[in-house]
């Protein structure tokens, strides 16, 4: 026992029967605390849920990102929409360089984040992730979605020699 007065039980692998083994999941368990000099606390009895290994949530789906998986400067400069479809009442984290946005699944699955502050974020081919979490659950691995940043504006328009040629001729 702590001397906050908090204390601890861990149990080895196969010491208690877990859901499917022929026992209830839920049971009543009695505890006692002895002392060190070797009397007894009062007997306390609480309800356990026994769960097995926590399962892993399903990796979300990352749908197609403005349209054509391109991020050009206009885009960049406001909120970029990443939507996707996961667990349903997920906490889904998505993550694009150094901005995140954790949004909640809806009742089927789907969800939408809101990715700002690209304009800093250089130029160039990236994963965007996004990572379920329910609890109870461990987090599911990583769903990934490739997109270009793109937010180099084109050269300047040039003229080709024909074109000059043609212009200087019909004068």
């Amino acid at each position: 026992m702590g001397a906050n007065g908090g204390w601890k039980v861990e149990f080895k692998e196969g010491d208690l029967p877990m859901p499917g083994q022929g026992t209830a999941p839920t049971r009543p368990s009695t505890w006692c605390c002895r002392t060190k000099a070797g009397n007894d606390s009062a007997v306390a009895t609480q309800n356990v849920t026994l769960q097995g290994a926590a399962e892993t949530a399903v990796h979300p789906l990352i749908s197609p990102i403005a349209g054509d998986d391109i991020i050009n400067a206009a885009e960049a400069q406001g909120a970029v929409s990443v939507s996707g479809i996961a667990d349903a009442g997920s906490k889904v984290t998505v993550t694009l360089g150094s901005s995140t946005d954790t949004v909640t699944a809806g009742i089927n699955g789907a969800w939408t984040a809101q990715l700002t502050n690209l304009s800093n974020v250089p130029d160039g081919s990236y994963d965007v992730t996004a990572v379920a979490a329910q609890p109870g659950r461990a987090d599911s691995a990583a769903g990934v979605h490739k997109i270009t940043l793109d937010k180099t504006a084109p050269g300047q328009p040039h003229q080709h020699q024909d074109q000059r040629w043609r212009h200087h001729h019909q004068r």
